[in-house]
């Protein structure tokens, strides 16, 4: 069960309802064959248990038997937790007021007060710490349903065996009958709903931001939320930054029902912006925490997409950085490099932690992330490594919690856990994940387990891109592109000449297709919404890569599922203009981000004029002629191993502050 806190509800939240559609209120309990009578004004008790009359001030109590047999028939009377309509839990406060002259009182939870209610003799006292049934008790039922004189009547269908269940919302009386010497006998009850069902939250989105006149650190957000609870109803709505604390907005009061179904817009005042809410019934029971981030949709335009958010596709840009802290090794006299971001001898949850709230403060809102294929796969089994896993959601928790969205590089096949197929000589290394049926396969039976894997530790996956590939390009010297004769059937289940060059250009561009379909599809129906995209540099490089082609131009086509483009380009390997004419996207209608652009130390001298030369570079990109750029990442964040490039933390972070959106807001300027 969720928590419930005691006292459960502020009476007035800190936030307003400022909008309200499809506000569904329930309508209050019937009261049936009691009689309700107002609270009495303090002058009228001649015998109180607290002063003032606090547990009665605003609230009503019910009576059975005779009223006009009762002394003091305005005073007398029982309240459960101060009145309240509902309780989260069987252990609640009963507020006495007894009539003058009584001396004890016999308490039960049946209007018999027989021993199945638990029932009591007490001396008279203000507040009675008191345990309610688990279900409301009763005699046995009528043909309509309803129980005889062994109890109160209630509205309901039939009875269980062990009376009606809580969350039926159905009330659970307290009876009380106030003794004493020389009064007649006094039988007072007190009904409350006990509703122990969690609330549920299906949207929280945070609409607009506005200052608060005179308050120049804080701002009116609008968030609209929708909610229900089908037993006490909703009371209030929590905002805030993180998943804990928060300003709470009163939606109704706990003195009656509240709202089965919510569709409202608040309007809390924080110096931050509220990345979460939650809701709380009237009972007290808090629902989970959930994301106000809308889920980030692509746009598409003939001029060139972008990204948005929210209904009213508001465009967002991508700003941040690549993270990739590695890791280097030798294997036969070449140094080689390995991420270990996520692996569990490396993993620093602290510090990764302090890596996000540092991109945060500076507004940063993503960062880009990379599964080592060496790390991920399980080693004692098949499958993936549950450590590794559980760190990976972990971090995507993380980020969500400082609003940063993390695009994922899925990466190659696991090394282990069952994901390599057998080796076919028909297709070399690198080229099999694309050409070979096997591959292809396992590379979607891979990315499905990932899913699952991240869904089952709680990663908020919808603040989640998926890159399928960091840098997709062919491998000239590896079979079947090694080949000058001969031909061979792919993936998509083709065959394919390797002597005539044009047979070899339609493999390479129907099996990348083939594969980007085949995982975009797997990412979609799993995850409806989704983005999913994949990433090349500039194919102008392969002029100092000969071994090596980029052909890049069917995944910016319509026939492609893939929602975005991640093109690559540095200052040092050419002029902007000749690596992005190489791309040959011609007038795609997708999103195209820049998730990978640094400044090379061949070309800059000092951290100062790398910080300089990111900055005219990322401007520069925001003049080209042919594609509109949705997001820029910088290479890197912190990959101190790889030292070609300046990263953002080197000179005490001169780059990081630089490209930072808190001091430029629009990169292109």
């Amino acid at each position: 069960m969720s928590q419930v806190l005691k006292p459960r509800l502020p009476r007035y939240g800190r936030g307003s309802i400022v909008a309200t559609a499809s506000l569904v209120l329930a309508t209050s309990l019937p009261v049936v064959a009691e009689l309700a009578v107002a609270p009495p004004a303090a002058a009228a008790v001649t015998s109180i248990g607290r002063a003032a009359c606090h547990s009665c001030d605003g609230r009503s109590a019910r009576f059975l038997g005779d009223a006009s047999a009762l002394p003091t028939p305005t005073a007398v009377g029982v309240y459960i937790d101060h009145g309240d309509y509902a309780t989260g839990s069987p252990s609640v406060e009963l507020d006495l007021v007894w009539p003058a002259g009584a001396t004890s009182a016999l308490v039960s939870n049946d209007a018999t007060f027989d021993a199945a209610g638990a029932t009591q003799t007490i001396p008279v006292t203000a507040t009675v710490p008191w345990t309610l049934p688990q279900a409301p008790l009763g005699g046995p039922p009528t043909a309509g349903g309803l129980p005889t004189a062994g109890g109160l009547p209630t509205a309901g269908g039939p009875p269980t065996a062990g009376g009606l269940p809580t969350s039926s919302g159905l009330p659970t009386s307290v009876y009380v009958e106030f003794l004493g010497a020389g009064i007649s006998p006094v039988i007072v009850s007190g009904r409350i709903v006990l509703d122990e069902t969690v609330p549920t939250i299906s949207d929280a989105e945070v609409l607009q931001v506005a200052h608060v006149p005179r308050r120049p650190v804080k701002f009116r957000y609008r968030v609209r939320v929708v909610a229900a609870d089908t037993v006490s109803g909703i009371a209030a709505v929590e905002t805030s930054p993180k998943p804990y604390g928060g300003v709470v907005t009163t939606v109704s009061p706990a003195q009656r029902r509240g709202f089965v179904q919510l569709h409202s817009v608040i309007a809390p005042i924080s110096s931050v912006p509220p990345r979460f809410a939650r809701v709380q019934s009237v009972a007290g029971v808090w629902s989970p925490w959930v994301p106000t981030t809308p889920q980030l949709s692509a746009v598409r335009h003939p001029h060139g997409g972008t990204f948005a958010v929210g209904p009213a596709r508001v465009p967002f840009q991508m700003r941040g950085f690549d993270y990739q802290p590695v890791t280097s090794y030798r294997v036969g006299g070449r140094v080689q490099y390995r991420n270990d971001t996520f692996a569990p001898r490396f993993y620093n949850r602290v510090q990764v932690a302090r890596t996000l709230k540092q991109m945060e403060a500076l507004r940063y809102n993503s960062v880009r992330v990379f599964i080592d294929q060496n790390s991920v796969g399980n080693p004692k089994g098949p499958g993936l490594d549950p450590a590794y896993v559980s760190n990976l959601a972990g971090y995507i928790r993380l980020a969500q919690q400082d609003g940063i969205r993390v695009l994922l590089v899925t990466g190659q096949l696991p090394g282990a856990g069952g994901y390599s197929p057998r080796i076919d000589p028909r297709f070399g290394i690198w080229n099999s994940y694309f050409l070979d049926p096997a591959d292809v396969q396992a590379m979607r039976r891979y990315v499905s387990t990932l899913i699952t894997d991240l869904q089952s530790g709680g990663a908020p996956l919808s603040d989640v891109l998926w890159e399928l590939v960091g840098e997709q390009d062919w491998k000239n010297t590896s079979a079947p592109l090694s080949w000058k004769s001969g031909s061979v059937r792919t993936a998509d289940g083709r065959t394919y000449s390797m002597a005539v060059p044009a047979s070899r250009i339609a493999m390479e561009n129907d099996n990348l297709l083939y594969w980007t379909n085949t995982l975009s599809a797997e990412i979609h129906r799993m995850l409806p919404g989704s983005l999913v995209g994949l990433g090349f540099y500039a194919p102008s490089i392969n002029l100092k890569r000969p071994g090596w082609t980029v052909r890049p131009q069917v995944v910016f086509a319509g026939a492609a599922r893939n929602d975005f483009v991640d093109v690559h380009a540095y200052s040092n390997l050419g002029s902007l203009t000749e690596q992005i004419d190489s791309f040959d996207a011609g007038t795609t209608d997708k999103a195209v981000i820049m998730a990978e652009f640094g400044a090379a130390r061949s070309s800059f001298s000092t951290p100062g004029t790398a910080a300089q030369g990111v900055v005219q570079w990322q401007e520069l990109t925001c003049r080209l002629g042919g594609l509109s750029l949705s997001g820029w990442l910088l290479w890197t964040w912190n990959s101190s191993a790889q030292r070609e490039y300046w990263t953002a933390l080197d000179g005490g972070g001169q780059i990081e502050r630089a490209l930072a959106p808190r001091a430029r807001p629009n990169p292109c300027k």
